[in-house]
Formats: structure tokens, sequence, C-alpha cells
């Protein structure tokens, strides 16, 4: 409310013009939300439903025909003509229950206490439905109270196969906002909106050719780098006959293998590699989400494999020169590969992302950086 006022003798408010339309509106006519704008609209709304709670309310009529579309990807939180305050909703005793039956969260029809928990479940069923176009649980049966009652005890009806469009991460969420108790939701809405944030989708550009061979060339060169004193240590003993002496050959190769270890140690810590880190490029997995840990590390093991196998080759031909040809072979396929995934292939991935269903973009900013 912007004014208020009075015109002789009516009086009135001045609010914000919103153009919509509803959110509901758009469902019926669209169908479905794309997935990052429907995590956006949730996050907006949890902020808003946020921000009510420093004034002591309660929505208690989440639903898609209360959220209005404000233009450039904004929705705005409308229609608090059912709140009420959080005081109110600690009551003991049975309340009155208003809203949309399908929205309504079930410790409610069961004449439990209002909640900022209860207003959870109300934008859980709305975020389900913008994203798959329908309400999680149908109202079955032909009287009120058969549909009360299968609103009150049927589980979510999630679509099956899962569409790989849509991260796993998402139903994990729904579930927890959808939960039949409200005690097994969100303890509050800063815990949502942080849940939220994990599974919004990177805004940014895919990364190019040049910065991608460019941060490339620095990671294999550093690893190289790692593995130089260890090589040329093997080689200078190598070349001195003395028994001794040779006994150590095995337990610097076996020394070497620190570099490795070390290296995707800090991969799974969530280090970036000095390349990506120079040239401001980030790993995202194939919806655009932060990547797994356990994702990252097989990546990072195809993605290096010129720097571990080519002082391996070298290695091994001081001891079997059939063997040493065998790797020089895997690391010559290797790279073919990857050279055939990037540019013989429409996406211009490379091979060990197409394996490993990651993609490679462009940081806004090194805080973003994985």
């Amino acid at each position: 409310i912007y004014y208020v006022g009075r015109q002789e003798e009516e009086p009135f408010l001045a609010m914000e013009l919103l153009p919509g339309p509803t959110l509901a509106e758009r469902i019926k006519h669209e169908g479905v939300i794309p997935y990052p704008d429907a995590i956006r609209f949730a996050i907006q709304i949890a902020s808003a439903l946020k921000h009510a709670t420093i004034f002591d309310l309660i929505h208690a009529d989440i639903k898609p025909a209360n959220i209005i579309l404000a233009g450039e990807g904004r929705v705005k939180l409308s229609d608090f003509g059912l709140a009420r305050m959080q005081k109110q909703g600690e009551e003991t005793g049975e309340q009155p229950v208003a809203g949309t039956p399908s929205y309504v969260a079930p410790e409610l029809l069961q004449g439990g206490a209002y909640s900022i928990q209860s207003d959870m479940y109300g934008l859980g069923v709305t975020l389900f439905e913008m994203v798959f176009g329908k309400t999680p649980i149908a109202a079955r049966g032909e009287s009120l109270k058969e549909k009360l009652d299968s609103l009150k005890n049927d589980e979510v009806d999630f679509p099956s196969p899962w569409p790989n469009s849509i991260p796993r991460e998402f139903k994990s969420l729904i579930q927890r906002l959808l939960a039949k108790k409200p005690e097994d939701r969100f303890a509050n809405y800063s815990e949502l909106l942080e849940s939220l944030r994990t599974i919004e989708p990177v805004s940014t550009t895919s990364a190019g050719f040049a910065p991608r061979l460019m941060a490339f060339m620095v990671d294999q060169a550093c690893l190289l780098g790692c593995l130089a004193p260890f090589a040329i240590s093997i080689f200078v003993l190598q070349g001195n006959k003395h028994p001794q002496r040779q006994l150590f050959i095995p337990i610097i190769a076996f020394l070497s293998l620190v570099v490795p270890f070390l290296y995707l140690f800090l991969v799974y810590r969530g280090w970036p590699s000095l390349g990506r880190y120079l040239f401001q490029l980030r790993i995202v997995e194939e919806h655009g989400l932060p990547p797994r840990r356990e994702q990252l590390v097989p990546r990072e093991v195809l993605r290096n494999a010129f720097a571990w196998l080519f002082p391996l080759a070298l290695y091994f031909s001081l001891q079997s020169v059939s063997l040493s040809i065998a790797i020089e072979y895997s690391l010559i396929g290797v790279l073919g590969l990857n050279s055939v995934a990037l540019f013989l292939l429409g996406r211009r991935k490379a091979l060990h992302d197409y394996l490993c269903h990651s993609n490679v973009v462009l940081a806004v900013d090194k805080n973003q950086l994985v």
C-alpha cells in the first residue's frame, strides 16, 4: 500500500499496479513453467513469506492464483485476506480451515494449527504444479470427505520415469516440503531458501574453445611440472647401474603417485584447478547445478589422462618397450576421441564432459568457481 486517502466520502488505497497474469493463468495457458524459472519464482515467494514473518504473519493461502507475474522474471505474492498472526496459529483447539483444499496442509485438514510449515506445504504444491503442470496429489472420491481424506493420506504422484530435464535433488526438496508432518518440513525460511538456491541452475554462458584449451594447457603443464622431478630422478638412477641405487626406482615411481592423489583430493574438496581459476571457468552438471564431488573426480581423471599416461609411458619405456607402446597408443586414442567430441559432434563438448554429464561455463565471478 503506497497511500491511504479519501475522495470526498469514499476512502481508497493506492497500491502497486501489477501487469499479471497470475501464475495460475500462465500454467493454464502454457502448461508448465521452465524449471529454472520455477525455482527462481519459488525463491522469490519464499523470500516474501520470510519477510512476512517479520510482521508475525502467516499467509494461509499459498496457491498459483495468489501469485502475480510482475514482469522481467519477477513474481509478487498477493491476497493476504486469509492471513493470520503466528500467535493465532499457536492457539490450541480446532480452528476453521480456509483455502483451496489441494493446497492446504494435511495437519490443517485434521484441525491442526496454522504455521509457517503449513505455508511451506502450499508452496511445495505450487512449485510441483509449476514444474509438472498438475497438483502432486489428486482429490479422489465422490464426497467431500473422501476427497479430503485422499488429500490427507495419499502420497505424492511423482512422474515415472523421472524426466531427464529435472535434477533428482528437486524431488528431495518436494518430498520435504510436502511431508505429512509439519515438523518434517523445513524449520524456517532461511533453511528453505538455502535448499532452493542449491538447486537453482546457474545463469552463465558456455565457455568457448579458446579459454578451455588455455586452461587445459596450464593444468597439463602444472601437473607435468610436478611429475618432472620424479621422472628425472628415475632416468638418472636408470643410467647408474649400481644395484642398490636401482632399488630406489620403484620407490620414487610409487612416491610420484602423490601428485595425482593430491590433485584429485583438492578437486574433491572443491578447489578449482589453476587453469580454470585463471580463465574463470566453472564446471556445472547437465542441469546447470554445481556438480557433485563424486562427479568431479572421475571427470578430472579423464580430463588429465595425458598428464597421467605420458610419465607412465616414459617410466615403462625403461622396463618394457611393448608396454610403453601400448600406453602411448592409449594416449593417442584419448586425444583422438577428445578431438572427435570437440570438433565433429554438435555440442562441442570434450569426451570427459560427455561421459560425466558436465558442462564448462564462464563464471560470473571467482567466488563461483568450482
